[in-house]
């Protein structure tokens, strides 16, 4: 008697112990994820990580939001994706050969970019919750950040609605005044997907002050990992902003000019 109670309570505790490591690998897996999707961030602000490439010659603005094309609304021109390909880490994916296949001066979805903007880019993918395979065009799960509303690509830098980018021109970094720590450049989301190779909505998006919570799933961006999002600043950073953060402080981070630099809130 004694020993079946002693396997009954052995099997117990084994059933415990791997529902602890269960936990323990998931919550491993988790955290990765997390740090992957960061580090994607970090890879597409590159060009803005001011202070770790004392000895390049760094660009002295934020690329355009589109490629301009005349006559061409922004939902129809090719993103900023392709003036950053050759930049990308190219042991990860062939990028620069990528870039070389698509044609500028033709709209996004012009035959001849069709194979290109069918490709999967990983570091534009986040790994907790990557979108299906459609067959497709690809889609992005960064943009970047357009300012407040639709209409803050489109506004002069100076506008306190304005974001880091616009559709139809550069943005100088040195009008960025509210601090590069302190203003996003990316966001990750999973809501309202589009091809990473078209301009408009889908690669450069405004925060609606008037629509869903500002991060989380269910929210404006955000909405692949527990509890908040990952977003990359201007200066080249990335950190994981908690979906408790008010409407007010994201409204401010989403602005290059918008008058305050206050700090940002924790996870």
């Amino acid at each position: 008697m004694g020993g079946r109670v002693g396997l009954v309570i052995l099997g117990a505790f084994g059933i415990l112990l791997a529902g602890f490591f269960a936990v323990w690998v998931a919550r491993g897996r988790v955290d990765q994820d997390r740090v992957y999707c960061a580090n994607n961030l970090r890879q597409l602000g590159r060009f803005a990580a001011r202070d770790e490439k004392p000895d390049v010659r760094l660009p002295a603005s934020i690329p355009a939001g589109t490629v301009f094309v005349p006559d061409l609304p922004p939902d129809r021109r090719l993103s900023w994706v392709p003036d950053l390909l050759p930049a990308l880490d190219s042991r990860r994916q062939a990028t620069a050969e990528l870039g070389a296949q698509i044609d500028k001066s033709l709209p996004w979805d012009a035959e001849k970019n069709a194979a290109a903007a069918r490709t999967t880019l990983g570091v534009l993918t986040c790994p907790a919750n990557p979108p299906p395979e459609a067959g497709g065009p690809a889609a992005t799960q960064y943009v970047g950040s357009g300012g407040v509303n639709p209409a803050g690509a489109t506004l002069p830098p100076a506008d306190p609605r304005a974001g880091a980018f616009r559709y139809d021109a550069a943005t100088p970094f040195a009008a960025v005044t509210d601090g590069l720590s302190h203003t996003l450049l990316f966001a990750e989301t999973n809501a309202d997907l589009g091809p990473w190779l078209a301009g408009g909505p889908g690669t450069v998006r405004g925060y609606d002050e008037g629509g869903r919570p500002p991060v989380g799933v269910g929210g404006q961006f955000g909405g692949n990992h527990f509890g908040g999002g990952n977003v990359g600043f201007a200066d080249g950073s990335a950190r994981f902003l908690g979906d408790k953060i008010a409407a007010a402080v994201f409204r401010n981070l989403v602005t290059i000019a918008g008058g305050t630099d206050a700090p940002i809130p924790g996870e």
